[in-house]
């Protein structure tokens, strides 16, 4: 067999069996012939390494040198051969990658080129994709597929994008020279290499050297230019492969005609002179729509020359408030939406912009000049506006600034909505609880991309729950959310950029360099899913002025990030495809181009790598396989012709938006009214201004004064004898006053918690306001009785109303309000008592048709599990229709009771809990299927169960539609 310098491994669909005299190779069901070695000492180890795939086939030689049997060596070869024509050995360079051949054919070409000379790039017929939960080399060229076992063969494979000598190959971390030698040589091997000129137009061998006839009399000047003409030299390689003669006079004068009928110009010294120029100079792309960052993020010029931008791609920013009447924004699709209704705070004046402007621009001042003459013109709070809404002006601007103004941005043609965070001028403003209710806004307002211009330096993790369930929200829902990792290196972190599901951005300086100021650590989230794009001196609008500024740091790389994540879903639009941003994110992290740990000095603060676009464009819309990552389903779609569409971008036409009313609860604000044309926010079909939340319940006094008035009007109590004034923390004392006073509960912040953080303050409203009140009480009251007591109450459900306000609690916190008009809807348990409730109604309703029953201590503890997942694991919120679904699902558990008692006595335990859109409803109806899975924990191929039952939100309190439903599904091993 020949002597492959790589690892050799028997593909796994090759079965080994043993008989009583051979070991026997082949596969079932197969019309190839079995291959039979002898049992002799020293081959089954080899098989078993063979198997292994850990040796060359050197050392698999080696390993029988010292069998006493004549010829095993030889037998064992000659095997290897075998299996080598029939396409059952596999070649790897380890770690890296494993060739895997498609074709019995399939045979390596070893003949590689001269690695000190040569450059080679990819095929373009090249795809990466993932198969098989791997990523893969495919082409139509080669008949082999490349598994790529380790992120560095990715690293690598990016490198290739364009053509790379060994040279300037850059080895990734942790990984020889040597290994990506021979890792480029296995890609050359098996057919995914060229070397620079390996097309149809231009020639990969080594130009002849002209041997002519010493008789032969040729113009010296056309003879000097000849010898130097490369465009002339290939005309005569490419007829001397035809011919296979030596060249002789007549193909000279041959080349010459054939090149002047070409150019319809006789060849003289000039003419060849330019020829050679324009075949010399490599070849560019064309900008059509040239950008600033264009010569800064390679691919920029080719991806915009495909598109602008999709109106239906829409980006929220989630940030300051941005100065719309810009003229960079005229002509833009782009909106405001005000959280809360915080839009009642007074604007910043237009003066306050200007006067900060000119002390940081005025160059007679040091650093620290600046900073004392703007702490002393500005308050602290105005000052933390001014700082959001520079960088929500600067950002939108970055992503959505219109062509030819002083401030372009890179997807002009977008839709972005600003969503202002930072009206109150609070430096805490972006507390967790606060970015979680922004990102469900977003998901309101149908946002394919969340972009966190605001973030939350934090040296903690508290709060991180709500967040994490807001963002798999996100995730469940296709969203991009995107983040700066901020700019406090080992000071603080961005709470946003670091949790999962996240793409973080870190800013790069003009030199290619991550700034030093830019966080990223090796145990945030950010090393494993963090990129870094330029950041600096990045062109951007500021408010109240038309002159453009340039800005450096990571809150002006994100914006670059989310304009090129903007270009790239606008892609998949106008290729028909669907809108994937786990696709995209993928692709950008995957191609991503690490750097050298030897020859930077903090690699941690690279992320995962510089973005790498004409690779994850490749990845995306240049192969020959699709693969989608939307919701929770992966789709894998062929292909025929993988090629890049025209690089002229659609014309998007104005189209005609039907009048649409403005929710009550969510106002939108047109950007500059005085240019631009009204645009209409379409809303989610799941927001409603609905509220179904669970948690427990808590009072807040605001501020010192309203506390002391409490402190003052409670009546004292006695300890150890002696008398002390009321206690207002003292929840027992307060169930007193209030039942003493009921109108002192008006005077009270009500609040509702989910895992001891306040997620909204409830406010009665009304008629039935007193009453709802009394319910507060009276629910306190059972919060605040003892665990055993049967009057304890551990949780409790809120029917209620987003409103466009938020108060501020003794923390200075600020909290979304909620109205609560009436008492109807509002419960109060505890899990034993919850359950024990559905099982005494089911267990009745059971007894009565005959139908078999359940052990209840076994249905108990099936029930009790069902809710503690509700309430620890898929908490949330409950501002959406899935949300307020799942959360009622939990109150009426008189259904999932019903379900469990029949799951359970079939021996099956709960699986997972789903809650989908209905595909059938009720006229004017919102309804929503929540599907229960149970499976046999015994039997893993016994089918499972599902159960479903319907729910419809529309209203404020939701209720049961029709029946349970259920039916089976293959087990989880069938």
């Amino acid at each position: 067999m020949t002597n492959y310098p790589f690892t050799l491994s028997l593909n796994p669909k090759v079965q080994v069996d043993t008989t009583d005299d051979s070991y026997v190779l082949g596969v079932s069901p197969s019309t190839a012939p079995d291959f039979a070695l002898p049992i002799i000492n020293g081959i089954g180890e080899a098989i078993a390494q063979l198997q292994a795939g850990h040796f060359t086939h050197d050392k698999l030689l080696q390993s029988l040198e010292n069998s006493e049997e004549e010829n095993v060596r030889e037998q064992f070869d000659a095997t290897l051969q075998q299996l080598d024509e029939q396409g059952y050995l596999n070649y790897a360079v380890l770690p890296l990658a494993i060739a895997i051949p498609t074709e019995k054919d399939a045979a390596l070409d070893l003949n590689s080129p001269n690695w000190g000379q040569a450059k080679v790039s990819l095929l373009p017929s090249v795809s990466q994709s993932p198969y098989s939960g791997k990523m893969v080399l495919e082409s139509p060229h080669s008949k082999y597929r490349v598994e790529l076992q380790d992120w560095r063969a990715s690293a690598l494979v990016a490198q290739l994008a364009q053509p790379q000598s060994l040279q300037q190959l850059t080895p990734p971390p942790q990984l020889g020279p040597e290994t990506a030698y021979q890792f480029l040589n296995l890609l050359w091997a098996t057919g995914f290499l060229s070397t620079e000129g390996d097309d149809s137009e231009e020639v990969t061998a080594e130009r002849p050297e002209l041997s002519l006839p010493e008789t032969l009399e040729v113009n010296e000047s056309i003879s000097e230019v000849l010898a130097e003409n490369s465009a002339v030299d290939g005309a005569i390689a490419s007829h001397e492969d035809e011919t296979e003669e030596e060249v002789e006079t007549t193909p000279v004068e041959e080349a010459i005609e054939q090149s002047e009928k070409e150019d319809n110009t006789p060849i003289s010294e000039i003419t060849i002179s330019e020829q050679t120029d324009r075949e010399t100079v490599p070849e560019q792309t064309t900008a059509l729509y040239p950008h600033d960052l264009d010569d800064r993020i390679s691919g920029l010029a080719e991806l915009r020359n495909q598109t602008l931008g999709d109106p239906r791609i829409t980006i929220a920013i989630l940030g300051g408030d941005p100065d719309h009447s810009l003229s960079c924004f005229e002509g833009a699709d782009i909106s405001k939406v005000f959280p809360n209704g915080e839009e009642s705070t007074a604007p910043i004046a237009m003066e306050d912009y200007q006067k900060f402007q000119a002390i940081s621009s005025d160059e007679s001042l040091d650093q620290e000049a600046k900073a004392e003459a703007i702490t002393s013109t500005f308050s602290e709070q105005t000052l933390s506006r001014i700082y959001r809404d520079n960088d929500a002006c600067h950002a939108t601007s970055t992503i959505v600034g219109q062509p030819n103004t002083s401030a372009p941005g890179l997807a002009p043609n977008c839709r972005v909505i600003n969503v202002p965070l930072t009206v109150a001028g609070d430096e805490e403003f972006i507390t967790p609880a606060n970015l979680a209710h922004a990102l469900e806004q977003a998901l309101d307002l149908d946002a394919n991309i969340v972009h966190c211009s605001a973030y939350n330096p934090t040296s903690s993790e508290e709060g991180k729950d709500l967040l994490l369930n807001a963002l798999e929200k996100c995730q469940q829902k296709n969203v991009l959310v995107i983040s700066p990792t901020g700019n406090n290196q080992d000071e603080s972190v961005s709470m946003a950029a670091f949790l999962p599901g996240v793409l973080s951005v870190g800013a790069l300086t003009s030199d290619g360099l991550p700034y030093k100021y830019s966080h990223g650590t090796s145990d945030g989230n950010s090393a494993l899913e963090g990129i870094m794009v330029p950041g600096s001196d990045i062109l951007g609008a500021q408010p109240a002025n038309e002159a453009p500024i340039r800005l450096q740091g990571a809150s002006v790389a994100a914006p670059v990030m989310t304009g090129l994540s903007g270009l790239l879903m606008s892609l998949q639009l106008q290729r028909d495809k669907p809108i994937d941003a786990e696709a995209v994110r993928a692709a950008l992290l995957n191609t991503a181009i690490p750097c050298n740990p030897e020859t930077v000095e903090e690699p941690d603060l690279y992320l995962q790598g510089t973005v790498n676009l004409p690779s994850a464009m490749k990845l995306l819309f240049d192969s020959g396989v699709t693969i989608s990552f939307a919701g929770d389903r992966v789709t894998r779609t062929e292909h025929q012709d993988g090629a890049i569409a025209s690089a002229i971008p659609s014309l998007h036409q104005p189209t005609e938006i039907a009048p649409l009313t403005t929710s009550p609860d969510i106002n939108s604000t047109p950007a500059a009214p005085n240019h631009l044309q009204p645009t209409n926010v379409k809303p989610s079909t799941a927001f409603s201004g609905h509220v179904y939340a669970l948690g427990t319940l808590g009072y807040d006094f605001g501020d010192e004064a309203r506390r002391d008035t409490f402190k003052q009007t409670m009546a004292p109590t006695e300890v150890n004898g002696v008398m002390v004034p009321g206690n207002p923390y003292d929840i027992q004392q307060m169930i007193e006053h209030l039942d003493q006073n009921p109108d002192a509960a008006h005077s009270l912040i009500w609040t509702l918690s989910l895992d001891q953080n306040t997620i909204y303050v409830l406010e009665p409203k009304g008629p039935f306001a007193d009453d709802t009140y009394e319910m507060f009480l009276l629910m306190l009251a059972g919060q605040n009785e003892p665990i055993d007591s049967p009057e304890f109450i551990e949780r409790i459900s809120i029917p209620a109303r987003r409103t466009h306000r938020t108060a501020e609690l003794f923390s200075g916190e600020m909290i979304p309000v909620v109205n609560v008009l009436n008492p109807r809807g509002m419960y109060g348990w505890t899990i034993p008592s919850l359950v024990d409730n559905a099982i005494a109604t089911v267990l009745d309703e059971t007894a009565d048709t005959g139908e078999a029953t359940v052990n209840p201590e076994t249905l108990r503890e099936g029930l009790t599990a069902f809710l503690n997942r509700v309430y620890y694991d898929l908490h949330n919120v409950g501002q959406t229709s899935r949300d307020r679904a799942l959360n009622f699902a939990v109150t009426n558990t008189f259904q999932a009771t019903s379900a469990f008692t029949e799951a359970i006595a079939s021996g099956r335990k709960l699986d997972t809990i789903d809650v989908e859109k209905s595909p059938y409803c009720r006229l004017n109806s919102d309804c929503w299927d929540v599907l229960l899975t149970f499976f046999d924990p015994e039997h893993g191929r016994r089918s499972r169960q599902v159960f479903r039952f319907t729910l419809d939100v529309s209203d404020n309190i939701p209720v049961t539609v029709g029946k349970l439903k259920r039916w089976s599904i293959p087990g989880k091993q069938a």
